[in-house]
């Protein structure tokens, strides 16, 4: 391993073990004599870890990052622009996601919850929307199913892995028969929600992640200039109830 690698390992266990969120690490000056290296090299390794967003620099001194919103996006975005192929095995990680997360949604969720849905079920509705707006909204839909998990990582997770796939998606047009089918799931979903039945719920979020495979191909067909009537599509969401399936089965 070489110093400064090394150096770099152990500036991040450092801030794992000793700091919390939004707290200051030492000066440069203190990291220099803590890890017996020059200014330079302990410089370098900051400039590392404030790419990757783990610390950030302010008047004051730097600082360990308050907020991780977006911290996985980039990743994501790497992983999907070196292989293409990428670009389907990350629509099948949402598709794990969505199924799961309406389980402890179904739990967690609040009547709070329940009217930024409703609001945002109803700006849907809109017909001046443009697909891109549309795409939009249905990205904050789910985002918001997750946020009433009240589980941070889950909510990080599927916001980076949304925005990942709406950027690959963004020059899409909409079908509007899909985008009346999206309308009436995501009502489907809510309804759910409300009653807290958990069977209708993921009945529901697997028709409506079939519904989101036939915008993903429809958009890729827009850009290879397809058919869309020619092409079937598969099921790709049979097998993704691993949370799901066992709590659903439990009496």
């Amino acid at each position: 391993m070489r110093q400064g690698d090394s150096i770099l390992y152990a500036i991040k266990q450092m801030i794992y073990n000793d700091y919390k969120m939004g707290e200051k690490i030492p000066t440069e000056a203190e990291l220099e004599k803590m890890f017996g290296v020059g200014r330079s090299t302990i410089r370098e390794n900051l400039k590392v870890l404030s790419a990757m967003g783990l610390i950030e620099r302010r008047n004051k001194g730097t600082f360990i990052t308050d907020n991780t919103r977006g911290c996985l996006i980039e990743p994501f975005n790497m992983i999907v622009s070196l292989r293409k192929d990428n670009f389907q095995y990350l629509q099948e990680l949402r598709e794990i996601l969505e199924i799961n997360i309406i389980v402890l949604a179904m739990e967690r969720i609040t009547p709070e919850d329940i009217r930024v849905l409703e609001r945002l079920h109803w700006e849907m509705q809109n017909p001046d929307f443009t697909s891109e707006y549309f795409l939009q909204h249905d990205a904050a839909f789910h985002n918001a199913i997750a946020q009433a998990t009240g589980n941070d990582i889950l909510i990080e997770l599927l916001s980076a892995v949304r925005w990942v796939i709406m950027q690959n998606m963004k020059k899409a047009s909409m079908d509007p028969a899909i985008q009346r089918i999206t309308i009436q799931e995501h009502r489907n979903i809510i309804d759910a929600l409300k009653e807290k039945n958990l069977t209708s719920g993921l009945s529901y979020m697997k028709s409506h992640l079939k519904t989101s495979q036939k915008i993903h191909v429809h958009a890729s067909e827009q850009e290879c200039g397809e058919d869309f009537d020619k092409v079937e599509n598969g099921d790709a969401v049979s097998n993704v109830f691993p949370l799901a399936l066992i709590k659903n089965s439990t009496p």
